[in-house]
């Protein structure tokens, strides 16, 4: 997996020990792709009406660029090209501006932290990104951090919850390229969620995904694929869970409608409760990811639960 000369893997930071459990798998994403980092620390500082703050805003701003600089000295030692940016203004805004500006091919942020890192889905950080960003969003728990260099080494499998939509697809082409950089053996996992009448929904998702993998197939690419019938959260966390995916990667659009898949409880409880990192694709950056990763092979085997 191949990033395109100068693409960077963006990596909001905010202090806390917290924020900097998004580290670990930046730094293995960043092996994997050939990818460069940038540490980005937002200030900003709330006005008061009638009270200069000034002073304040200037040693809030030394104090983010010299904390940067700690964390890349670091980074730099174990082998890594690192940048620093340190913006001033609201970190929502400020992460989605850089990581355009930059030409990011990713941001990876851990969804608590010091502050609005904890409100997620809930006019936090993360959720603001997520509305703004461009590029794909890692969102990953303090518990992942731990084991970011088994989730991403070889052989492991990738979970694609799929509903049918062809925005839902969007998030295929970033999965399959994925996949195949971790030289994944069964590959991608596409799990399609139908939630009518039992029997219908099992006749819809096998015409669906007969018609997927047989597209797919014409390209070069296999998939590997589950039928599972209930609620989609409960069911993207369980089969991650039961094939010890490394990921899930979720489109932010959906049959269900951008404001109840992208903020309502089923990306939340995946983040939130899921066993694996959440890798979140808007359907506007599926043309960006395409050139910087190499897709490959991924097995097909299609079953109904």
């Amino acid at each position: 997996m191949n990033a395109p000369m100068n693409a960077p893997i963006l990596v909001p930071l905010d202090g806390s020990v917290l924020a900097e459990q998004a580290l670990p798998f930046a730094e293995a994403l960043a092996i994997l792709s050939g990818s460069s980092l940038v540490l980005l620390y937002a200030s900003y500082v709330a006005e008061v009406f009638g009270i200069d703050s000034s002073e304040t805003q200037v040693q809030e701003l030394a104090a983010a660029e010299a904390y940067l600089r700690k964390i890349a000295v670091r980074l730099k030692r174990r082998g890594l090209a690192v940048e620093t940016c340190a913006p001033y203004g609201l970190a929502g805004r400020a992460i989605a501006r850089e990581a355009s500006a930059r030409h990011a091919w990713l941001i990876a942020m851990a969804t608590h932290g010091r502050g609005t890192f904890g409100r997620f889905f809930s006019g936090s950080v993360a959720a603001d990104v997520i509305r703004r960003a461009t590029v794909p969003l890692l969102l990953l728990r303090a518990w992942h951090a731990g084991d970011a260099r088994t989730r991403l080494a070889d052989g492991q499998t990738i979970v694609v919850p799929l509903d049918g939509s062809e925005l839902a697809e969007t998030a295929l082409p970033v999965a399959q390229a994925l996949a195949a950089s971790l030289n994944s053996p069964p590959g991608g996992l596409a799990v399609a969620l139908f939630t009518a009448d039992r029997a219908a929904a099992e006749r819809e998702a096998s015409e669906y995904l007969t018609t997927l993998v047989a597209r797919l197939a014409e390209a070069g690419t296999t998939v590997q694929t589950l039928v599972r019938l209930g609620k989609p959260a409960e069911i993207i966390r369980t089969v991650a869970e039961e094939h010890g995916a490394a990921l899930t990667v979720l489109a932010t659009h959906g049959r269900t409608g951008v404001d109840r898949l992208l903020l309502g409880s089923v990306a939340e409880a995946v983040v939130h409760h899921g066993a694996t990192p959440v890798l979140l694709v808007p359907p506007s950056s599926t043309g960006a990811v395409l050139p910087m990763l190499d897709t490959g092979h991924v097995e097909v085997v299609e079953g109904t639960q």
